[in-house]
């Protein structure tokens, strides 16, 4: 489980135990940020046990000056250049097989498509749809504003199926400059946390530079 999953349950325990015991709850909050600081400070070989798969991470560049993107990935996790013209796919990064049994290999992809007359709003409505239409019984569990590559950006968490694995998935995108950027992650459903701390290093270290002149 992911430190944020883990947050967003305290506070929610929090949130009703608040109602029988106000004050109680008040001093677990003011002990919150002691409690972060000392996470923080804790000695390195600890925190690796507790997020084992990004402590031992190395990641490297990826740059596209075609399409002027530029993106930080794991060196052990594969590159598949795609460029398709029609769905906008630019590369996808893939992560290791954990086993020979293993069939589906969690994965980041992006994509740059050109979208000259759409808002932000109007294009998140559109993606919703899209995931809702194609993705065999998607539900949208969380969705809110995020920021991409240093612009304003929306974030949209789902789940369904894929050849009959329950899969969860993870979209980010952005408008800059008339074209839409789209990260998207796709995982096992029960392997979803265990590469979220690397999937998230990985978008936030997007960078959206001018293209290449043709």
């Amino acid at each position: 489980m992911s430190i944020n999953n883990r947050f967003s349950q305290l506070f929610q325990s929090l949130k009703k135990l608040s109602k029988e015991h106000p004050i109680e709850v008040i001093g677990i909050v003011l002990a919150l940020p002691t409690t972060i600081v000392a996470w923080a400070s804790l000695p390195k070989d600890i925190r690796e046990k507790v997020f084992p798969e990004r402590s031992k991470t190395e990641f490297t560049a990826y740059e596209n000056i075609d399409y002027g993107i530029s993106v930080q990935y794991p060196k052990d996790w594969q590159v598949r250049n795609i460029y398709n013209p029609i769905t906008g796919e630019i590369v996808e990064f893939i992560s290791p097989k954990e086993n020979n049994s293993d069939k589906f290999q969690e994965k980041v992809t992006v994509t740059v498509e050109t979208k000259a007359s759409f808002t932000l709003i109007e294009y998140t409505n559109l993606v919703k749809q899209d995931i809702l239409k194609n993705i065999k019984n998607a539900q949208i569990i969380s969705e809110s504003e995020d920021i991409l590559a240093g612009n304003r950006s929306y974030r949209v968490v789902y789940t369904g199926l894929n050849k009959n694995i329950r899969i969860k998935n993870m979209d980010v995108w952005n408008l800059n400059n008339f074209q839409a950027y789209y990260v998207s992650y796709n995982a096992k459903e029960d392997k979803y946390d265990k590469y979220l701390p690397i999937v998230n290093d990985i978008i936030k270290s997007l960078q959206i530079k001018a293209k290449k002149s043709k």
